[in-house]
């Protein structure tokens, strides 16, 4: 009874730790669909065609390179220029 109460426990345990996990996966996941939406919808806004090998690295690109590039998007003249 005892070692039905520990395992039950840790089974517990391990579910609620999976959930948090999938959880926070499934937000970031989130939050990169949105800046990459975001970015494409800025670089059509201004450039109004974005080649396909841009569109590319942009749904490959993490974070942290979106936000350079969209940061770029309000000091540059060219498409070019964004993803230099």
């Amino acid at each position: 009874m005892a070692d039905e109460k520990v395992t039950r426990k840790g089974w517990q345990q391990g579910l609620q730790e999976g959930l948090q996990e999938g959880l926070q996966e499934g937000l970031q996941t989130g939050f990169l669909q949105g800046e990459v939406a975001l970015l494409i919808r800025i670089l059509e806004h201004r450039f109004h065609i974005i080649p396909p090998e841009y569109l590319i690295r942009i749904n490959q690109a993490h974070a942290n390179t979106l936000l350079l590039w969209a940061e770029r998007v309000l000091d540059v003249a060219t498409l070019t220029e964004v993803f230099a």
